[in-house]
């Protein structure tokens, strides 16, 4: 995570290390499958959905895939709409033999949680590029 935070990933910061088991700092947010339309402000949707597809792109520029990259490790802050991402211990390099097949799994994840929770098209909106 501190590699992460020092290349300016959205990630909390470890505040101590015990064998198996990070203390993380507070993360301002909810968990986003917590988040639903009615907590976020009117067109932050896909605010949050391009940070999201934006940190896995950036994370496949740094030679990683993230490997769980949904709902459950995603927090979003309904005020600010900024993200944290959390759960790394499953990240691959990008040069492991499914590194593609997987980063094409956390993105259609990605996709069926957006359309499912929020009705959310990205090709429909300006900011879903």
């Amino acid at each position: 995570m501190k590699a992460l935070g020092d290349n300016g990933f959205p990630v909390p910061v470890a505040v101590d290390v015990n064998r198996h088991a990070v203390l993380m700092s507070i993360v301002d947010g909810y968990p986003l499958t917590q988040v639903g339309p009615s907590r976020l402000k009117t067109g932050a949707v896909g605010r949050v959905y391009r940070q999201c597809v934006d940190q896995l792109e950036n994370l496949a520029r740094h030679g990683l895939v993230h490997c769980d990259f949904n709902e459950f490790n995603i927090m979003v802050n309904p005020e600010t709409t900024n993200i944290t991402v959390i759960d790394f211990p499953q990240m691959v390099s990008t040069k492991h033999p499914n590194a593609e097949e997987l980063f094409v799994r956390d993105l259609k994840c990605l996709h069926k949680f957006f359309l499912r929770r929020f009705d959310y098209r990205a090709s429909e909106d300006a900011d879903g590029r």
